[in-house]
C-alpha cells in the first residue's frame, strides 16, 4: 500500500476528524506526514484498506477508543525541558506564586494545572518552584495536575525520570536538591513528586475533571492557576473557544490564566480580566462575572486601573498596519516583547495576509525563547507567500540555534534558490561547512558572495 492508495478526499476527512475529535489542525503541507502515520496504523491495527480504519476511527465501540490511544502519540510533539519558558517562569516566580501563596496562606490549599504538559518538565518545574517559594510547603495541601492527550507523554511523566537533554534548562544547585543520578539519568526527588499527579485527558473532547481518584461526590474543585502554553497554535479557533470556555469555569474566582500571547489571538476574551504585570500581560478571572458592555472603556492611567482592564476584543479602526509594525519593532528593540505582540496581531486584524507581520511575531517568540511558536509563525508568512525570504532566514537560524545543521543547509540552499544574489545566505552556508571542515566549499561560497557584493557596489565616478 503506497501514500497515492489514499484519496484526497478520504485525507480530508481524516483530517477533519481529527480535529472534531482532539482539536488538532492538520496544515494542507502536513497531508504527506499524517498519510504516512495513517498507513503504519492500518498495518499495525490488521486493518485492509484506508477506509475501514476510517471507519474504525469513527466507531463508538472500545476498540476504537484503543486505536486512538495510538494514533494520538502519532500527531502530537512530546518534545520538552525543565525551566523551559524563561519569561513565563518569570512571571511565575516574581508576582504570581508569591500572589496566590499569600492569597491562600489561610487555607494553605493551592490547585494548578499544567494542560499540555507533554512528559511532565512543566508542572514539575512548577512544583520545583513552590518548593522554593514557600517555606513550609510541606504544611500545605498543594495539589499540581498535568494533563496531555498523549498517553505516551503520560506514563513518561509518571516514571519522572529524565535524560540529560530535558536538564538543559535546570541550574546545578537544582539538579543537587531536586533529582537523583542514576545510570545517567535524573529522577525526580519523590517530595517533588508527590505534589503532581499525571492523567492523559483530551480538553476538547472529555470533560476536565483533574482529580479521578476523589470520590464522585465531591465537588469538582476549581484551580487558582491554569497553565496552557503551546497547545492552541495547533487548534482549529472552534476548539480553542471551546477549550478557553472549559478552563475559565475551571478557574477560582480571581484565579490566573496563562496561555501564549499570540495563541488566542482573534478569541473573545471579555470574560476574563487582563493583569499588565510588569513583563507580561496575563488573563484572570474576575472576582464577579464582568458585565460585557459595548461602551468604550474610560481612560485611566491609574496603576489600579491597568490591573483591572476588561480584555476587549482587538479594535483595528485608526491606525495604519505599517504604524503598529514600526512601533512594535521599536518595542522589540526595548525588550517589551508583551506590548509588541500586541501590536502586531492589530496589524494582522488589519491585513491578515501580510509575511512581515508573522515573521515579525516569530522574531518577538525566539526572544521569548519560544522556538516552536516561531516556527509556526514563520510557516504562516510562507503560507502567504512561499518566496518570501525573510522567513527562510528566520528558519534557517532556528535550525542552526537548534544544532539542525542539515535543515540549515537546507534553507540557505533554498534562499540562494530564490534570491541568487543573497550575500548574506552564501555567508551563513561558508560558515557552516567551515565548521565542517569542508574548506574547499566554504571558500567558494564566501568567494561568490565577495563576487555579488563588488557587483552591487556603486560605482564611483
Amino acid at each position: 500500500m503506497t501514500q497515492q492508495s489514499i484519496n484526497p478526499l478520504l485525507i480530508q476527512a481524516f483530517c477533519q476528524l481529527i480535529t472534531k475529535r482532539t482539536g488538532l489542525e492538520i496544515k494542507t503541507h502536513d497531508w504527506g506526514a499524517l498519510c504516512q502515520k495513517i498507513l503504519l496504523r492500518i498495518k499495525e491495527s490488521q486493518q485492509q484498506f484506508p477506509e475501514t480504519y476510517y471507519q474504525l476511527l469513527t466507531s463508538k465501540t472500545q476498540e476504537s477508543k484503543q486505536e486512538w490511544r495510538q494514533l494520538i502519540p502519532l500527531l502530537t510533539n512530546p518534545e520538552s525541558f525543565f525551566f523551559r519558558d524563561k519569561g513565563q517562569l518569570s512571571i511565575l516566580r516574581k508576582y504570581i506564586l508569591p500572589e496566590l501563596s499569600q492569597r491562600k496562606d489561610n487555607t494553605k490549599k493551592l490547585r494548578i494545572c499544567s494542560a499540555g504538559c507533554s512528559t511532565g518538565e512543566e508542572p514539575y518545574s512548577i512544583a520545583i518552584l513552590l518548593q522554593e517559594l514557600i517555606p513550609d510547603l510541606e504544611q500545605w495541601d498543594v495539589k499540581i495536575f498535568g494533563i496531555d492527550i498523549n498517553p505516551e507523554s503520560i506514563n513518561k511523566a509518571k516514571v519522572g525520570s529524565y535524560g540529560s537533554w530535558s536538564m538543559r534548562g535546570v541550574e546545578e544547585e537544582q539538579k543537587q536538591n531536586y533529582f537523583h543520578l542514576i545510570n545517567d539519568q535524573y529522577q525526580i526527588n519523590p517530595l517533588i513528586k508527590r505534589l503532581v499527579s499525571f492523567q492523559a485527558l483530551n480538553l476538547v473532547d472529555e470533560p476536565l475533571i483533574l482529580d479521578p481518584e476523589a470520590p464522585a461526590s465531591s465537588p469538582l474543585e476549581k484551580l487558582d492557576l491554569i497553565i496552557c502554553r503551546n497547545v492552541f497554535i495547533y487548534f482549529d479557533s472552534a476548539a480553542i473557544t471551546k477549550v478557553v470556555d472549559k478552563l475559565y469555569d475551571s478557574l477560582q474566582p480571581l484565579g490566573y490564566f496563562l496561555a501564549g500571547h499570540s495563541e488566542l489571538y482573534g478569541q473573545d476574551l471579555n470574560k476574563f480580566k487582563l493583569r499588565n504585570l510588569p513583563e507580561s500581560l496575563v488573563l484572570q478571572r474576575p472576582e464577579t462575572p464582568p458585565v460585557v458592555t459595548a461602551e468604550p472603556v474610560a481612560n485611566n492611567t491609574s496603576s489600579e486601573s491597568q490591573n483591572n482592564v476588561v480584555a476587549k476584543p482587538v479594535s483595528v479602526a485608526t491606525t495604519s498596519p505599517g504604524k503598529l509594525m514600526r512601533q512594535a519593532q521599536m518595542l522589540l528593540q526595548k525588550k517589551s516583547f508583551a506590548p509588541a505582540l500586541e501590536l502586531v496581531q492589530q496589524a494582522l486584524a488589519i491585513r491578515p495576509d501580510d509575511p512581515k507581520a508573522y515573521c515579525l511575531m516569530a522574531e518577538i517568540h525566539i526572544k521569548l525563547n519560544d522556538r516552536k511558536t516561531a516556527i509556526h509563525y514563520c510557516h504562516q508568512a510562507l503560507t502567504v507567500d512561499e518566496f518570501f525570504v525573510s522567513a527562510y532566514y528566520i528558519l534557517a537560524r532556528i535550525a542552526t540555534a537548534q544544532g539542525k545543521i542539515s535543515a540549515a543547509k537546507r534553507t540557505l540552499k533554498k534562499i540562494i534558490y530564490l534570491e541568487p544574489t543573497a550575500v548574506v545566505a552564501y555567508l551563513e552556508l561558508s560558515k557552516i561547512y567551515q565548521q565542517e571542515g569542508d574548506l574547499k566549499k566554504s571558500e567558494r561560497l564566501r568567494d561568490l558572495a565577495m563576487e555579488i557584493f563588488q557587483k552591487h557596489l556603486p560605482k564611483s565616478d
